[in-house]
């Protein structure tokens, strides 16, 4: 009888399962969901789409001439490395070279011909050209989403001399130390391909540096806190 009852329930046992498995195979099931990991976007003008940061790097070449008092026309090759975030703005930092051609439309210094000992043991002569090695952070805005987009850009830090020697501009001599250097540019970005593009620009610069003066009248040395070098020109730059 035990067994009787065990074979029936084994039956039922099996059966049950038959039919189930024959529900489960019946109905359609679930497809699997695949999360999607965002993709970094390249724009037709070389920045990231909304989403994305990438990097970003710049070769600058630039001319400007003397507009103040203390002038001097400046030739500057800059590099700038940083990141964009979304398609308009770039954060980034960079140094570079900036070789001054100094107006030396002050007094006749005759008695300086060759060289004289100026405070604090420098030795200084009419130089031709001085040589400054600015270091700073940029920001650069684009405006727009179109391919050719007008910019601003604008460049602060500071301006190191780096000559060996002080360098003659009008009645007296730029320090050694470093200064405060300050450069905008505006002007318009032209893709060339979907990462490397130009801009042209035009730019101000402005580098501030302590200075020694000579009081002819007094016949001394005196310094002051600086003179600031004001030039106006044009900038060219290539990005990647």
């Amino acid at each position: 009888m035990k067994k009787h009852i065990f074979g029936i329930l084994l039956l039922i046992g099996i059966t049950v399962g038959a039919l189930a498995e024959a529900q489960a195979q019946g109905r359609p099931r679930p497809r699997p969901v695949h999360r999607q990991t965002p993709v970094y976007r390249q724009s037709s003008n070389g920045y990231s789409d909304a989403s994305g940061v990438a990097y970003k790097g710049f070769l600058e070449l630039g001319y400007s001439g003397g507009v103040s008092e203390y002038s001097a026309n400046q030739l500057d090759v800059l590099t700038t490395h940083g990141v964009t975030f979304g398609s308009n703005l770039f954060l980034g930092v960079g140094l570079g070279v900036n070789i001054l051609y100094p107006d030396e439309n002050g007094n006749p210094i005759s008695h300086l011909d060759g060289g004289h000992y100026m405070p604090e043991g420098r030795y200084s002569y009419n130089k031709e050209t001085a040589v400054m090695v600015p270091v700073y952070f940029d920001l650069k805005y684009n405006f727009g989403n179109g391919a050719v987009r007008p910019f601003v850009d604008v460049k602060l830090g500071a301006a190191f001399l780096g000559n060996d020697q002080a360098v003659r501009i009008g009645d007296g001599w730029l320090d050694d130390r470093e200064g405060f250097y300050f450069s905008p540019t505006i002007g318009v970005n032209i893709p060339t391909s979907s990462r490397v593009g130009i801009n042209i620009g035009v730019t101000y610069n402005l580098i501030s540096q302590k200075y020694y003066y000579y009081d002819y009248y007094y016949d001394h040395y005196y310094s002051n806190d600086g003179i600031s070098l004001h030039s106006l020109g044009v900038k060219f730059s290539i990005e990647w």
